[in-house]
């Protein structure tokens, strides 16, 4: 470290003030060495003089010393090379509020003409987590007809069950598609809380981006986008007509799929405690009709819904578990003539503990409505097309109710500290509503009536990592005369939380 230059000049103030008093510097100038000798012969005189000056040379060391206190402490501070910084104070307000506690910070630094900042109230807290996943599954449909890239070789899609055709298929299929990342924050702004959340997973619909012309080419898949200020919700989040604590645990992506309530979709929600455990919430959700048409057996978005569909959901939490009562209030389009129907539905789901240390569970989901297919089981019908056959021609005449009744339930048991087993079973039916000597278009492979069971257990070798095995048999009638489809499936998954 370099010398400062003011310590020579330290150095000879010390050696002055160690001379004595009436005697002459031991390192004084040949200058100050005549000044002295003509110094006056009183010696009271010269003894004031002395002192005046030993004086002046003290309060110059003083200044001296200080000022290499500083230099020192500024060179200690500064990398080698660069500049030294000048020194100055915090003012009190500051060092008061870096001793207080970390929630009194902010406050205490804010001054009266100057606004809080968001760096005022803290940084927003973020978190990235997520799942990976890899499953590995073989199953058998009595039927050629299910397509290499169908949705229904990832997941468990009761829809896609076909009508035997032939021998029957097996068929096998390897994949992370379910891997799922979020990341979320939370953030204190002006007194309100912020909270942000995205979540995005590779599980794409079929579909010419889902070909396996590129080995691994996955597409992200954005599962849910949202900002909650304090008790609103906007963005895309589990639609409020929902209760998500009846998700069974299961290998599969859904897990009960023709017994569920399960759609993401855009929303603006409103949530209000209502005190002892429970919490109301109304939404203005996303409009979509699926209807069939005469033109295909399939149902389509047919994007001509205007009013959004509105969901209400009255939720209690306590020691017993968890109830949620939902309704649905909607209306359908249909492309013949503006046509326009009514939906309502209502579901009740819950979820009780079984014993004091809540290990074991039962979920369960009931719900019933007319129009509503959409929401339930992956898009089952809003509506049918019904027609007529004049000569050869097809002559439209509006659109058929479809009346959807569906039950879940799963049985959660604890079987140790580490392994665990789950019981599935869903069922879901169809009541298409036809006017007498009516035809009707029958959307998702002319469904009536669907059901599942599925058993699995999960082991978690470590907190973080669960591998699960599951079976699963589906069986699924048509309104038509084609003969019942079947589905056996045999899964396994490796899951990594972080």
């Amino acid at each position: 470290m370099t010398q400062s230059p003011r310590f020579p000049a330290l150095l000879m103030a010390a050696t002055m003030l160690a001379t004595p008093a009436l005697g002459t510097p031991a390192f004084a100038s040949p200058a100050a060495a005549d000044n002295a000798a003509q110094a006056p012969d009183d010696p009271q005189k010269a003894l004031e003089a002395r002192i005046a000056r030993i004086e002046a040379q003290m309060a110059q060391m003083q200044d001296d010393l200080a000022a290499a206190r500083q230099e020192l402490a500024a060179a200690r501070a500064t990398p080698q090379g660069g500049p030294a910084p000048a020194v100055v104070a915090p003012p009190p307000t500051a060092l008061a509020a870096a001793s207080a506690p970390t929630a009194e910070r902010a406050s205490a630094a804010i001054t009266p003409d100057r606004p809080a900042s968001p760096r005022d109230e803290g940084q927003p807290a973020i978190h990235l987590g997520g799942t990976i996943k890899m499953v590995a599954s073989i199953a058998r449909v009595e039927s050629t007809s299910l397509a290499n890239n169908a949705l229904g070789r990832d997941i468990y899609v009761p829809t896609m069950i076909p009508s035997p055709t032939g021998s029957g298929r097996r068929f096998t299929n390897t994949s992370l598609r379910q891997t799922e990342l979020h990341l979320s924050t939370h953030h204190i702004v002006a007194g309100h809380t912020i909270d942000g959340y995205v979540e995005v997973d590779f599980q794409p619909l079929p579909g010419p981006d889902a070909d396996l012309t590129v080995p691994n080419r996955e597409t992200p898949y954005l599962r849910r986008a949202f900002v909650k200020v304090d008790r609103w919700t906007v963005g895309q989040d589990w639609t409020t007509f929902q209760f998500t604590g009846a998700l069974p645990e299961s290998t599969d992506y859904i897990g009960a799929t023709e017994g569920l309530v399960f759609v993401r979709q855009p929303l603006v929600r409103y949530s209000q405690p209502l005190g002892d455990g429970l919490a109301l919430h109304v939404a203005l959700e996303k409009p979509e009709s699926h209807v069939a048409e005469t033109s295909s057996n399939g149902w389509a978005d047919n994007h001509r819904s205007q009013k959004p569909d509105l969901a209400a959901r009255l939720g209690w939490s306590g020691r017993q578990g968890e109830l949620s009562l939902a309704g649905l209030a909607r209306e359908i389009h249909g492309e013949a003539g503006n046509f326009r129907r009514l939906g309502v539905g209502g579901s009740l789901g819950g979820k009780i503990w079984l014993d004091e240390d809540q290990g074991a569970d039962l979920q369960f989901m009931i719900t019933y409505g007319r129009n509503i297919g959409r929401y339930v089981g992956l898009g089952s019908t809003d509506l049918g097309q019904e027609y007529q056959m004049v000569g050869n021609g097809v002559r439209a005449r509006g659109y058929g109710n479809i009346d959807t009744a569906a039950v879940m339930a799963a049985l959660h048991v604890p079987l140790g500290s580490t392994l665990r087993a789950n019981l599935i079973g869903a069922w879901q039916n169809n009541h298409y509503e036809m006017l007498p000597g009516m035809n009707q278009v029958y959307a998702n492979g002319n469904t009536h009536t669907v059901w599942s069971t599925a058993f699995n257990l999960f082991w978690s070798p470590l907190p973080a990592i669960d591998i699960g095995y599951e079976y699963r048999h589906a069986r699924k009638t048509f309104i038509t005369a084609a003969p019942a489809g079947t589905l056996d499936k045999l899964e396994l998954a490796g899951k990594y939380h972080f």
